[in-house]
């Protein structure tokens, strides 16, 4: 009965530990996701002394994104930063928020939280995933409200797949929803 209880307890706890190890900010080598929607994303690597930021290329632009997810010249950047780092450090069930302000009557209270490991399969072959939502919610008369579900490859910190529940305002569009369906290597980048 003794070994069962500590069984359990050293399983639980490595379960514990395994979803509050964040997955790296992207991929150490260039790949490709293609996406079922909304062309592909080019993942090329970590912005040379901070690990944090990497760069992307995707069909509607190139640029560098904190953990893959928030680009860094967005409104919001120096916020959303920290808010990211101890949301996928944290947790399941850890959330975080800040305001986003980024000119009169667009102004958010943006929220993450760590819902855990799942997984996705890409191409028949399944992947880990560390899913989080990402809520944006109108504030000051901006009546704007949504969550974007975020499936993360643990393993390489690719996203694999999102969802778009839009509660109010106007949607990102229909390839905001979309699935990996394949993970491609590609040749080294070269900024």
């Amino acid at each position: 009965m003794r070994l069962s209880v500590w069984l359990v307890t050293a399983i639980l706890g490595l379960a514990l530990t395994a979803v509050s190890q964040p997955s790296p900010a992207c991929p150490i080598g260039p790949v490709r996701v293609v996406r079922s929607r909304g062309g592909v994303i080019d993942y090329l690597g970590s912005v040379p002394g901070i690990p944090d930021l990497c760069r992307m290329r995707r069909t509607d632009g190139e640029g560098d994104f904190y953990f893959g997810l928030w680009r860094s010249d967005w409104p919001g950047a120096g916020q959303a930063y920290p808010a990211l780092k101890a949301m996928l450090a944290g947790s399941v069930g850890t959330r975080t928020s800040f305001i986003t302000r980024s000119y009169p009557g667009l102004q958010w209270t943006d929220s993450f939280t760590n819902e855990g490991l799942e997984t996705v399969q890409v191409g028949g072959v399944a992947h880990r995933v560390f899913r989080l939502a990402h809520e944006r919610a109108g504030i000051e008369g901006n009546t704007y409200h949504s969550i974007i579900t975020v499936w993360r490859d643990v393993e390489t910190g690719a996203t694999l797949r999102t969802s778009e529940f839009q509660i109010s305002g106007q949607s990102y569009g229909p390839d905001a929803t979309w699935t990996a369906t394949a993970i491609q290597p590609l040749p080294k980048f070269v900024p």
